[in-house]
């Protein structure tokens, strides 16, 4: 499955998410496109950061395909 955005849905207005030298700035429920250009989120750390949770467990990204679900 080829997810083509992520979006940022925890519980405090922005986030920043660092993966190795990678920095991301996520607004809160603004998607962020995945891919190789300028402003999107590397593909290889999709992974890692989707998997991210808050102190309670819940996941603090969606995941998006292509035309909706």
């Amino acid at each position: 499955m080829e997810f083509v955005t992520i979006t940022y849905v925890g519980k405090t207005p922005g986030y920043i998410a660092k993966v190795g030298s990678s920095i991301y700035e996520f607004e809160w429920n603004k998607s962020l496109g995945i891919g190789k250009r300028l402003g999107e989120v590397n593909p290889s750390h999709i992974s890692k950061i989707a998997n991210w949770r808050d102190k309670n467990g819940r996941r603090i990204f969606r995941l998006d395909k292509l035309g909706g679900n």
